[in-house]
């Protein structure tokens, strides 16, 4: 942005003219007494069809905002037996999970605790009589928690910090701590949350064990595109996704006995047999599961999204007014940074403890809008990208506008940021996953050429959430097995396990951001195949001292069948796909060892999990990956842009960008990295 000077004017400009005015403009100065008669006919007709027009939308839509009504039957409680019951079955569930208060929520969670409280009630209402809980009879705590009331301005410049007021009809569509919503009715075994099992009535794979015959490491050809693709995916799934988190005792998830075991709690059971666990004598890891919110049927479990929904960089900001104020320099719209060797790194976490390995005491873990910054080496890297980006537009726009206070800068800043971004992400990223032509078929492809003024304030812009725990989740088998580190002529000159990267920032301390960040550029990702490597594959947040971790492959199974997500048969359904209906058929679309192996695993090709079948499926010509995927994201993410209502390219919105602005962060962006840092980046992030 080196003319921005030249571009003052558009900073300030604003297309002040309303489509009242424009009306006004076009009537004559003295108009006759017939043509006011006839102005005054026209407009009573507009203001009856326009209020009829905002009665239906509401009446139609309205709804959704508080509670998305489902198809099965209410219990509403009308009559004094049924309200008498009510009462009896809401203090016995009350009395339940009070055993369990003391350790449910971390400690910053605790804003969400009526809200999971309610909930867990409700499903024990719900399993009780067989019938969804009509809102109208909980007990106002939980009312409030739902109805709480929230003003929107239509003039708001900016949009707001936890996305509420996005759209002004929904103020909580794809605002932080919003349900995930849904597309096919969750699958739960009891109907209220149980995890679904077999359509033959029996278990479902253990995960561990369908994570070692479908996923154990094979060598794979490198894909076309780069770790820089996979990590920058990383960061936009943070960016738009976090699901509720609870505490809890993780050695308790391990317990036989149902009456020690945590309610939020799942077991990744492990065979003796197993190679990595087995030889460690450890047969169960602990899984706590996602709480529960209110949703489309009360006493149904739903999950909420700890994140605003929109792609708005708020795992750099943070997703609530508090952590934003906490980030925040409060100095001439800048971030909190730190410097070592007089280079800005994102701000130390204060008395981060054991949340992160270092060699010394100065080297603390890092603080960002998202907790998880300090999980992957590379995900700090650009963490601090992000942040150094947005202090360099704050430096540029105070010396073009010196009057301009914090405030001002600070949110200017922002905008222009997430301008930034939503373009990255829409004509450099997207279009590795989608080819050319399906970026134009879900409508998703950015023409610089045109005008666009896509906004629908009919689209909801919230998270799904077979795409949060299932079909983003696709970049965990781009994953290589080391971090490579390159110096200013990109030569290798380190390999990390990746083991040794997590919640590890002294590379970072010691080699330095760029040395990260060019390893990103120079390495190759593996290809999207239903195989992924043992560093997440058992290694997953091992520490320094340990010889084990996670399994994120076999959790990830397991978090899908925690949230309800259907089976991977009945999305190819919703996607108007063809249906096997059995292992032959499937070999349709799948190759004949992958089905091989699904049959020797399940007992029905109808029990399969959406990831392995998603990720199993041959890719569509073009694209990254194969069609359910690319259904389900693309329809997420053309939410994400027609829902969105200061999305950069809108137009006639306070927050709108004119057109002459619109292109120059369109010209520039492409060489935004390498005007700040020109050893370190190629104007595409993503192609090998």
């Amino acid at each position: 942005m080196e003319s921005l000077e030249e571009y003052r004017s558009l900073l300030h400009s604003r297309n002040k003219a309303s489509f009242w005015k424009k009306i006004m403009y076009s009537c004559p100065s003295q108009p006759s007494e017939k043509k006011i008669i006839a102005a005054v006919f026209l407009c009573l007709c507009i203001g009856v069809t326009f209020i009829a027009l905002k009665k239906s939308f509401l009446d139609k839509y309205s709804t959704y905002d508080t509670f998305n009504r489902d198809e099965e039957e209410l219990w509403n409680c009308n009559s004094t037996e049924d309200r008498k019951l009510f009462l009896e079955l809401w203090e016995k569930g009350n009395i339940l999970i009070s055993k369990h208060r003391d350790y449910t929520y971390k400690e910053k969670d605790k804003e969400i605790e009526p809200m999971v409280e309610c909930e867990l009630i409700l499903e024990y209402v719900k399993r009780s009589v067989k019938k969804c809980v009509s809102i109208d009879v909980l007990p106002d705590k939980c009312k409030k928690i739902i109805w709480e009331p929230v003003y929107c301005s239509s003039r708001s410049r900016y949009r707001n910090i936890n996305g509420s007021c996005n759209n002004l009809y929904h103020h909580d569509w794809g605002m932080t701590d919003a349900a995930f919503l849904r597309w096919l009715t969750p699958d739960y075994t009891d109907d209220v949350s149980m995890p679904r099992q077999s359509v033959y009535g029996g278990s479902l794979p253990r995960v561990r064990e369908l994570s070692n015959k479908l996923f154990s490491l094979k060598t794979l050809p490198n894909s076309n595109v780069t770790m820089m693709f996979t990590h920058f995916g990383l960061f936009i799934d943070h960016d738009m996704v976090k699901a509720g988190q609870t505490d809890g005792n993780m050695t308790s998830c391990c317990e036989d006995d149902p009456k020690v075991r945590h309610p939020l709690c799942l077991k990744v059971e492990i065979s003796k047999s197993d190679p990595l666990y087995g030889p460690l004598n450890i047969t169960c890891k602990g899984l706590l599961r996602s709480p529960p919110v209110v949703g489309k049927c009360p006493g149904r479990r739903e999950q909420h999204n700890h994140m605003t929904s929109f792609i708005d960089a708020s795992d750099l900001y943070g997703p609530t007014e508090v952590e934003s104020a906490r980030l925040r320099r409060h100095k001439r719209g800048h971030l909190r940074s730190s410097k070592v060797n007089a280079t800005p790194l994102l701000p130390q976490l204060e008395n981060s403890g054991s949340a992160c390995y270092t060699q010394y005491a100065n080297n603390s873990c890092f603080a960002s809008g998202d907790s998880r910054v300090n999980l992957i080496m590379p995900l700090m890297a650009l963490h601090t990208l992000w942040l150094r980006e947005h202090n360099r537009l704050a430096d540029v726009l105070h010396s073009i506008n010196p009057m301009w206070d914090d405030e001002q800068l600070f949110q200017e800043s922002r905008r222009i940021l997430i301008a930034e971004l939503q373009l990255i992400t829409y004509r450099e990223f997207l279009p590795l996953i989608f080819g050319d032509e399906l970026m134009k078929q879900y409508g998703l492809h950015i023409d610089e050429t045109r005008r666009y003024d896509g906004y629908d304030e009919m689209i909801n812009p919230g998270i799904h959430n077979s795409f949060a725990a299932a079909a983003f989740r696709f970049g965990h088998a781009l994953v290589r097995n080391s971090v490579e580190l390159r110096d200013e002529n990109y030569k290798l000159i380190d390999n990390i396990l990746l083991r040794e990267t997590y919640l590890n920032p002294n590379v970072l301390y010691d080699r330095g951001f760029d040395y990260v960040i060019r390893g990103m550029v120079g390495q190759k990702a593996q290809q999207v195949h239903r195989y992924t490597t043992e560093e997440i594959r058992g290694r997953l947040m091992q520490r320094f001292n340990q010889n084990h971790g996670y399994d994120l492959t076999a959790i990830s199974v397991l978090r899908g069948r925690d949230h309800g997500i259907p089976s991977y048969l009945k999305w190819r359904e919703f996607c108007k796909l063809p249906v096997a209906k059995s292992w032959k058929e499937l070999k349709q679309y799948m190759k004949k060892d992958y089905v091989k192996t699904f049959s020797d695993i399940y007992d029905s090709v109808e029990d399969i999990d959406l990831i392995p079948g998603g990720l199993g499926e041959k890719h569509v010509e073009g694209a990254l990956l194969g069609p359910t995927y690319i259904c389900l994201l693309g329809k997420q993410f053309s939410a994400l842009r027609k829902g969105d209502r200061f999305w950069f390219e809108n137009q006639n919105q306070p927050g709108s960008f004119n057109r002459g602005f619109q292109m120059l962060i369109s010209s520039s962006n492409c060489i935004l990295y390498a005007q700040k840092y020109p050893d370190t980046t190629s104007c595409t992030i993503g192609v090998a």
